[in-house]
């Protein structure tokens, strides 16, 4: 993070903020020091604090303003807090309560300094609190080394098959949450890096990430000329030692689906149960459902059986 606020600071204000880190201080709660990781430094000639959140548990705006105050009195300096990234709604509230706050390459709020920078773009304007399909299959894909980093623009368009624009739109989602900065690579073509990586990458991007399966219908049988994979219960009894669920699930995209025309019937007395889902089940090029997003489509299921199961087997996941 370090790095990342540096360097935010110096394009905004083309001047160093000759950060210096504070690690033991007199008088104040050692729960401060956990809690965050602290910065002295000078935006203009004005010094104040830079305070990190370390903890990977989300702060609310009122708690950002009782720990900012506190540290502000202690150092006799304006605190800043500084995030990976802010609820779209989090912004606003801590304008309202005056509380300086900083989100590297997106967001910059420093009533001392009298400045006030937000980052909008006309390809992405983001009114919900998840991430679109593309943005979702760009985190799913580098999850899972099917895609790279920093993850060009054309490297989306090859893998998934989605416009230029779309692209484009989906890296501004994934900025705008907060999980990485867009940059050029290559001296010219725009990527996005993410800020975290494995497994902490993971653990952020879960506020964000959807159920893949929009919704699940009954059939009579499986048509002959459909090509469907198994999922739920099902594709998770074959990754671990559970026993398969009746009826027997399987998954399609939404768009073939609609496609095809398949006729349904009632779940309560279908032969077979079909999920339809946002992105194509096998997008990653498997004979099988992705770990990643089968654990999407079953994290709320309510049988212990199955959370066990998942569980032990996202363990095994090598990050």
């Amino acid at each position: 993070m370090l790095k990342h606020l540096k360097s935010f600071l110096f394009r905004v204000f083309r001047t160093s903020s000759n950060l210096v880190p504070i690690n033991h201080v007199k008088g104040l709660p050692v729960f401060y020091s956990a809690l965050f990781q602290m910065w002295s430094g000078t935006v203009g000639e004005t010094p104040c604090l830079f305070a990190y959140a370390r903890s990977t548990n989300r702060l609310t705006p009122a708690q950002i303003e009782r720990y900012m105050t506190v540290l502000s009195v202690h150092f006799h300096v304006p605190a800043v807090y500084v995030g990976d990234r802010l609820a779209p709604h989090e912004p606003e509230r801590l304008i309202s309560r005056g509380i300086p706050f900083i989100v590297p390459g997106k967001q910059m709020f420093l009533p001392f300094a009298g400045t006030y920078l937000t980052r909008t773009s006309p390809f992405c304007q983001i009114e919900h609190d998840y991430l679109g399909t593309c943005a979702q299959l760009v985190v799913l894909g580098l999850l899972q080394k099917y895609l790279e980093s920093p993850v060009r623009i054309m490297d989306i368009v090859n893998r998934f098959g989605v416009s230029r624009s779309t692209a484009v739109s989906a890296l501004f989602e994934l900025e705008h949450f907060g999980l990485g900065v867009k940059e050029k690579t290559n001296g010219k073509e725009i990527g996005f890096r993410f800020i975290p990586s494995g497994k902490e990458l993971w653990k952020d991007a879960q506020p964000f990430l959807r159920n893949p399966s929009k919704r699940t219908v009954g059939l009579d049988a499986i048509p002959d000329d459909c090509t469907v994979t198994l999922a739920g219960v099902d594709a998770l009894a074959e990754e671990t030692m559970l026993n398969t669920a009746e009826p027997k699930c399987f998954a399609m995209s939404l768009s073939e689906f609609r496609k095809r025309g398949i006729e349904t019937v009632s779940r309560e007395t279908a032969n077979y149960h079909l999920q339809l889902w946002l992105y194509p089940p096998l997008v990653f090029g498997q004979n099988r459902i992705d770990m990643l997003s089968l654990y999407l489509t079953l994290k709320n299921n309510p049988d212990d059986r199955v959370q066990i199961a998942l569980n032990k087997r996202m363990e095994e996941i090598q990050w």
